[in-house]
């Protein structure tokens, strides 16, 4: 090491931490250095010597030398090391034990020589640091196990010809872990800083003692003993210490919150541990530790709970799983221990967990736990779990629906269905689609789960849910009864597995595959409620079907029987299912209807109806099941070119165009290059002619004549199209141009290409000019590293001379141009942004916030010189950009965290409403239990209730669960609270006639409701406050008389039952005293004395 870096670093060791420690020894190290200067002596060997010399004759300062010592022996060679190892043990010796001489003993043996270990004095220096790490003092044992970790890691070889040193650990272990509490701690410590470094038999000792004194340790320890046991268990240590000590664990019970975090922990890394030897123990020990978890379940303390629950789960999946797999005959293990048979193993492991449906448990706890486990069932497994999954099922009405429907979709992924359709057969036959339990006895429930989250095989679908299938008739567009819309939820889900099906090559020779292809076809009716749902499963199992021979004899049907609907109206899923079909359609057949499609096309060129453009979609839905031949071909182009000039359908030839394409060879797109190339183009077609385009360039890329041809050709289309309004257009030609630049650059013609688009600055037309400068940014940014600076240099200069043209278009490309070279950091200059600034006031107040945007960019980019680069008269305009900037990240800084409050307050809302509606339930179902038990436990069909129903949203087009209990409870709390809230204005009791007003307050303007006799119970009607600015009424109608009116035709009163004789009740208003209200005050008596013209008449009565 040189001289210069050797003290640098010292000095900056010392300065890092303002201590008196270190302050002493830089006055020290500095004195040093200015003998060892005069000596001309200043290696680190130097230093280490008047240290020592240092350290002999004086006792001040002793702790600043032993400092120095510390921070620059590791400096000296080992050689001289090794020679002033004697004394430097003789001279550390007698100064006082602290971390830093230990520290300096711990750097001796570290570089001490392999024979100097055997030494006493090595053998008693090794034994010191044992000894200070059981110290009462938390530097000196901190220091003395870092040094011993440090000595095992680079003297590993070493230590192993040295049995000696390995003996003292041992028995320090040993030892230690059988003193007090605080001593079997830091021995701990030791054990497990040393875990993966020290013998394996030293580590196995260690263990036993850990075993057979865990019982006698204060349990304060406990935190601490669990998570270095959890640390020494990583090792892989051997099945019958991990047996043992997991025998110890399942004893204790610990009950501080730390300790049972811990305890978790190192249960479960014990158990993992004993799985790597022995499966057939761990699981054997997994019942037992499962139900010590559960406990810790029961507890208040949240974090506890989830933490748990983790574990559980981690423990279900790395061993539950493994023992669902054991053998039958599994008879005893590695070790010739007896165990228990594979199915008893199973058996207690299974009952483990079906204690966890006591109500002893929240749900949220649990429902992880059995996801969990549910994920680690498959068809060879399912019997075993059999019985547990019915009774998770039997409970769902103890779960939150969406939680259930997860939890036992995780049971869909690896179980077939159909073993879950045998476990909960569908039953529609002799069940009322109406009853209130429907859904618990037909099972109808599982199917919205099976088409969210199970794979199936057809030929599962075709053995339990074909059937179901011929509801299809029953259902109806028009109206549907409630039967019907039960049958419609059912049949949705039904044909939404359909479509999932996975279908296999044993499937084509299944009995019911051609009636379920009849089926189908039989329905593809528009006015048919499930028509979509039919394409779409069409489209996506009958893909799979292609080759299968069923499908191809029914191909030709599907084709025709589609083809009209599109004629009809024309739909995307329709187009779909014809592709399909045309792959499995004979070749013969699909190559005849399309030419036939083609030729109604050509006839009716001259006047294209809606029928012709359908016609036109069937065309683009069947080429790409063509195999194109060169007559074919021929026949394509011709087509080709009588219709490419037409604007109606242009759109639609130039996606056949892309379609027939990748179909030939290259030698045949000649022709397709240059009917292109003449074609004119509508915008409407500038998206689908690019994507031509893009496939012929791939076409040209081959000889460079016909590139540079091609470039020429098209560049002016692509330049215009860099700013066109459709995104899709411009990332078309972005990526052409740039895959254009990509090959040039190969070539070292990349500078001639931008000189190519740069040329379109002289354009006429302003619009040209600005599509040419977005080009050219464009191309900057892409190949910005490929370019030269002075290139650069030159096209900005002249970009800027087309700000004096002052159009607001070619300003915007020059922003843009300018962006991208504070992107790329490129050196800028203040005539620049002197150009840019200094344009005429109009544009740029027009575009002032895309130039403050602009500022801002070059505020980030060049932080220290962005000031500069503006002119003085601007810097306002500069400061003020940079000001709107912190102000828009303040604000974008308040929106996050006032959204993420919302969230919280949300979220924690959302919790709240979630307990009490739990809690309610629980009080209702609590209710309902104790009125069963007083009645004797006699239940009768008015008792019965489901806790859970699974019902349709016809919107989300998805099953769902409702409580019923908390829905009838909600319906009853509305009527209950609606008849309050209800008073009647007019009351008859006693034989009066009673009037209920509202009280006045003092000093407030008075509010009355009024009424009107169009309320069919109290005849009564509110007279709203727009209605009283009207002025048309101006008394109040308390009662007109019309409830008393009779309801037939017959002219008079009727006394009702109940009620008082017929009456009228209009209460006055002294606002009716005012000249200007008073020609509408008569208005309300007119409503009560109706004049009619004539007698009364009765209803017999003839006019």
């Amino acid at each position: 090491m040189q001289v210069e870096t050797f003290k640098d670093q010292l000095y900056s060791k010392l300065r890092q931490k303002s201590q008196p420690q270190n302050d002493k020894a830089l006055i020290l190290l500095q004195s040093i250095e200015n003998n060892l200067n005069l000596e001309q002596r200043t290696n680190p060997t130097a230093y280490i010597a008047q240290l020592i010399n240092l350290l002999k004759s004086t006792k001040e300062g002793q702790d600043a030398i032993i400092l120095l010592i510390y921070k620059i022996l590791p400096s000296v060679p080992i050689v001289v090391v090794r020679k002033l190892i004697p004394a430097l043990l003789e001279e550390v010796s007698k100064v006082q034990l602290d971390n830093l001489s230990l520290g300096v003993f711990g750097q001796i043996l570290i570089l001490s020589a392999k024979e100097d270990l055997n030494s006493p004095k090595m053998q008693q220096l090794f034994s010191l640091l044992l000894q200070q790490t059981i110290s009462d003092k938390k530097k000196l044992r901190k220091q003395a196990v870092k040094t011993l970790q440090t000595f095992y890691q680079q003297k590993a070889l070493d230590i192993q010809q040295v049995p000696e040193i390995n003996e003292k650990l041992r028995t320090h272990l040993k030892v230690n872990l059988q003193e007090n509490n605080e001593c079997a701690q830091h021995s701990l410590t030791l054990l497990a800083s040393l875990n993966n470094l020290i013998p394996y038999s030293i580590l196995v000792d260690a263990l036993y003692v850990i075993i057979e004194e865990i019982q006698n340790m204060d349990s304060k320890y406990y935190p601490f003993i669990f998570l270095s046991l959890e640390q020494v268990l990583q090792q892989n240590v051997g099945a019958d210490q991990a047996e043992k000590l997991i025998q110890q664990l399942n004893l204790l019970q610990p009950e501080e919150v730390n300790a049972q975090h811990a305890y978790i922990q190192c249960i479960r890394q014990c158990l993992l541990t004993l799985s790597q030897s022995s499966l057939s123990l761990a699981a054997s020990y997994l019942p037992s530790t499962l139900s010590n978890m559960a406990e810790l379940l029961l507890q208040n303390n949240q974090k506890l709970m989830q933490h748990c629950r983790l574990e559980m789960m981690t423990l279900i999946e790395k061993i539950g799983k493994s023992t669902l797999s054991l053998k039958q005959d599994l008879a005893e293990d590695i070790m010739n221990l007896e165990l228990e048979s594979a199915g008893t193993l199973q058996q207690k492991y299974i009952a483990t967990l079906t204690y966890l449906f006591s109500n002893r448990f929240d749900h949220a706890n649990i429902l992880d736990v059995f996801a969990k486990f549910f994920a680690t069932i498959d068809d060879r497994t399912f019997d075993h779990c059999k019985e547990l999954v019915k009774e998770f099922v039997h409970n769902k009405s103890r779960w939150p629906h969406v939680y259930f429907e997860k939890t036992f979709g995780q049971l869909c992924n690896g179980v077939s269905m159909s073993l879950l359709l045998s476990t909960f057969p569908l039953r529609t036959e002799g069940i009322n689609p109406l009853d209130k339990d429907f859904d618990e006895k037909s099972n109808c429930w599982i199917l919205y789960i099976l088409s969210k989250y199970a794979n199936p095989n057809l030929e599962e679908f075709l053995d339990f849910l074909f059937p179901l299938t011929n509801l299809l008739s029953l259902v109806s567009n028009a109206n549907p009864s409630h039967e019907q819309k039960i049958i419609q939820n059912i049949l949705f889900h039904v044909l939404e597995i359909a479509s999932n099906s996975k279908a296999k090559i044993d499937a084509q020779h299944h009995p019911k595959l051609n009636q379920f292809i009849e089926l189908t076809l039989n329905y593809l009716k528009k006015d048919h409620v499930f028509f979509e749902k039919l394409l779409l499963m069409i489209a996506k199992l009958f893909s799979q079907l292609i080759t299968f021979p069923q499908l191809q004899n029914y191909s030709k049907q599907y084709i025709s029987t589609l083809a009209k609907l599109v004629e009809q109206n024309n739909c995307t899923h329709t187009l779909n299912a014809i592709k399909v079909m045309s792959f499995a359609a004979p070749k013969q057949y699909i190559q005849e209807a399309f030419k036939k499609n083609i030729e109604k096309l050509l006839s009716s060129k001259d006047k294209l109806d809606d029928r012709a453009l359908n016609n036109m979609d069937i065309v683009l839905q069947v080429v790409s099941a063509q195999q194109m031949t060169s007559d074919l071909w021929d026949y394509c182009i011709n087509f080709t070119k009588e219709m490419i000039n037409i604007p109606i359908i242009q759109k639609k030839i130039y996606k056949f165009l892309a379609a027939i394409i990748p179909k030939v060879h290259h030698t045949f797109l000649a022709e397709a290059y240059n009917l292109v190339l003449e074609a004119e183009c509508e915008s409407s077609s500038r998206q689908k002619r690019f994507q031509v385009i893009l496939q012929l360039e791939q076409f040209v890329v081959s000889k460079l004549e016909n590139y540079q041809t091609f470039i020429q050709q098209f560049l002016p289309e692509m330049v215009v199209a860099i700013r066109d309004n459709n995104i899709k257009t411009r990332l078309l030609a972005e990526k052409l141009i740039e895959n254009i630049g990509q090959r040039l650059l190969g070539l070292d013609l990349l500078d001639q290409f931008i000189s190519m688009v740069f040329a379109g600055l002289a354009a006429q037309s302003n619009v040209m000019k600005a599509d040419a400068v977005a080009t050219i940014s464009l191309l900057v940014d892409k190949f910005y590293t490929n370019l030269k600076t002075e290139f650069i240099e030159e096209m900005t200069k002249l970009i800027l001379l087309l700000l004096k043209e002052q159009n607001n278009e070619i300003f915007k490309s020059i922003i843009l141009y300018v962006k991208v070279l504070i992107k790329h950091r490129h050196i800028l200059n203040q005539y620049l942004f002197s150009q840019l600034l200094n344009i005429d006031e109009v544009s740029r107040d027009k575009n002032i916030i895309i130039l403050k945007r602009l500022l801002m960019k070059l505020s980030k980019a060049y932080t220290v010189t962005a000031e500069s680069l503006i002119p003085q008269e601007h810097i306002k305009l500069f400061k003020n950009a940079i000001k709107i900037e912190k102000q828009q990240k303040k604000k974008k800084n308040k929106r996050d965290q006032e959204r993420e409050l919302n969230k919280q307050k949300w979220q924690e809302k959302k919790n709240k409403k979630q307990k009490d509606s739990d809690f309610e339930s629980d009080e209702e179902s609590d209710e309902q239990q104790d009125q069963k038990q007083q009645q004797g436990g006699m239940e009768t069909e008015v008792e019965v209730e489901n806790n859970l129903l699974l019902k349709y949203d016809f919107k989300k087009e998805q099953f769902h669960f409702e409580d019923a209990i908390k829905q009838k409870k909600k319906v009853q709390e509305k009527e209950q609270q609606k008849q309050s809230t209800i008073q009647p204005l007019v009351e008859y009791k006693d034989g009066k006639v009673i009037v209920n007003e509202q009280k006045e307050v003092l000093g407030q303007k008075r509010r009355r409701e009024e009424v009107n006799s169009d309320n069919e119970e109290h005849g009564q009607k509110k007279i709203t406050r727009n209605d009283r600015k009207t002025k048309d009424v101006v008394h109040i109608i308390k009662e007109s008389g019309s409830t008393f009116k009779s309801k037939q035709k017959a002219g008079g009163d009727v006394t009702v039952k109940g009620r008082p004789e017929p009456f009228a009740f209009i209460q006055l208003n002294p606002k009716a005293l005012n000249k200007r209200f008073k020609n509408q005050a008569n208005k309300a008596f007119e409503e009560v004395f109706q004049k009619k013209s004539g007698a009364l008449k009765g209803v017999k009565a003839h006019k």
